[in-house]
């Protein structure tokens, strides 16, 4: 079984990443083998030639378990 864990936080190496890692350890009992830090991609995320972003996504793709780990934001209700 290959693991991949995916974090979508604005900071790098953040308490999102540690969590996400944490979580695909408990599951599979190792460490994950592929290691996703989205903000370490930058702008190429939005590149649709990256060949850095396509490699892994193939990768992603190809893991038998993938963790997404994104932050909680509060969403702001003021009414109209």
């Amino acid at each position: 079984m290959s693991v991949a864990v995916v974090v979508g936080n604005p900071k790098p190496r953040s308490r999102t990443l540690q969590a996400g890692c944490l979580v695909a350890e408990r599951l599979s009992g190792r460490p994950a083998d592929l290691v996703v830090d989205l903000v370490e991609l930058g702008p190429a995320l939005l590149d649709w030639s990256s060949e850095e972003v396509a490699g892994v996504v193939a990768e992603v793709a190809s893991s038998t378990l993938v963790i997404f780990a994104s932050p909680r934001t509060r969403a702001l209700s003021r009414g109209c």
